[in-house]
């Protein structure tokens, strides 16, 4: 369960003067979360990657949280226990190394699916020095060297204090070249609002609807799962609020639905909102076009979403299933939602599946772009496939 890689050589193809955007697992998405440890232990990322110092102190931060706060778990705390071995030995010969830990196969737990493993990324020599960019470079380099390529992680010793590193000066153009150079993907959390481009910001201002989410989040964010994981990441989101598209009878007999309620990713959560869907409230029929219901996680449930008062929204845009969705209603439908201040919310390509379907460049994304821009809401979007850049893959030895 135990890889070390430290001071390893070896060349490395380079594409000279590419753009980010060349390469279509080549980018660095930023993704912004209520709780940043909370995100990192719920990753499903093949690597996770947190910044450690070099004399295996776990006494603050992320790592604390990970190990002795809430959100203490088996996995993190044994991370813990290869950093604090003396494998490579504690000290400044650390720097510019890493140490993982991989979730064992039969754990029970999506990690364990996954195969994911946790990364000490050694990059600081102990907690009162700065972080050392050069250093977390180098680490990353032999990280990526070695095959992991779709990272999770944060902001890289970004963090309080006056040692810290820029964020937009430092890490991240550090990121976009390790990115371009192996083809990577490096998804980065912050609590930050993720900066937009000024003109959208521009237009929000200047919209009379009031913002929840605040101009500098808000916009359609497409976010790439694994493929048939769309479910698994709707189960597991912790939005406020989750959308999906349902129709007016009152079935759940295909697609996402169904998983939810009746496959491997059924829970309780999903089912309670079948229920109200089920109910005749309002009476099921094409009259229940253009609304919604929705059901809301009981605050004293223990789980991620209660502490999030999480909703799960059937947005009823389809009349049965057997007959194409429909744009108009779906619209209809958000802009009650939104108008009920629900600003933030996860969905997926909502008809754009298979059969009578929707497109998701010319119909639902310049939909959901304008509601954004009118009441300053954020739409995360799952999509199964790599979101477009125009350029083909380059693979790297």
């Amino acid at each position: 369960l135990l890889e070390v890689l430290h001071n390893v050589s070896g060349s490395v193809t380079v594409v000279p003067s590419m753009p980010l955007t060349s390469l279509q697992s080549g980018r660095v998405i930023e993704v912004q979360a209520h709780n940043v440890p909370r995100w990192m232990r719920h990753s499903t990322s093949p690597v996770v990657v947190h910044l450690q110092n070099c004399v295996g102190t776990w006494g603050g931060g992320l790592a604390e949280v990970l190990t002795k706060g809430e959100e203490a778990n088996a996995r993190w705390n044994a991370a813990r226990v290869i950093d604090k071995a003396d494998n490579p030995p504690k000290g400044k010969a650390r720097l510019g190394g890493y140490t993982l830990w991989k979730t064992p196969a039969d754990w029970k737990c999506p990690q364990a699916d996954a195969g994911q493993v946790i990364v000490n990324l050694y990059g600081q020599e102990d907690c009162h020095k700065r972080p050392q960019l050069q250093a977390m470079e180098q680490g990353l380099r032999h990280l990526l060297k070695a095959g992991h390529r779709h990272v999770d992680t944060y902001r890289l010793g970004c963090g309080s204090g006056d040692k810290k590193l820029s964020w937009d000066l430092d890490v991240k153009p550090m990121l976009q070249h390790l990115a371009t150079q192996f083809g990577a993907r490096f998804n980065v959390v912050s609590e930050w609002p993720v900066q937009m481009n000024p003109a959208v910001a521009g237009c929000a201002a200047q919209s009379n609807m009031s913002s929840k989410a605040g101009p500098a989040s808000i916009g359609v964010f497409d976010v790439h799962v694994g493929a048939g994981s769309v479910p698994h990441w709707m189960r597991h989101s912790t939005s406020p609020c989750v959308v999906h598209l349902q129709n007016c009878v009152g079935t759940w007999g295909g697609g996402l639905a169904e998983v939810l309620t009746k496959g491997a990713e059924a829970n309780r959560r999903w089912k309670a909102a079948r229920e109200i869907d089920k109910a005749d409230n309002p009476p099921k029929g094409k009259a229940r076009l253009g609304g919604y219901t929705l059901w809301k996680t009981p605050a004293d449930w223990k789980c991620p979403q209660a502490d999030a008062g999480q909703v799960i929204v059937n947005l009823y845009g389809q009349e049965d299933c057997h007959k194409p969705p429909q744009l108009h209603a779906m619209e209809q439908g958000l802009r009650h939602l939104l108008k009920a201040g629900h600003r933030h919310v996860d969905t997926y390509r909502m008809g754009c599946g298979i059969g009578k379907k929707l497109s998701w460049d010319l119909d639902l994304k310049p939909m959901l772009h304008r509601l954004s821009m009118e009441f300053g809401a954020r739409f995360n979007v799952a999509c199964e496939e790599p979101v477009s850049t125009g350029y083909p893959m380059h693979k790297h030895n």
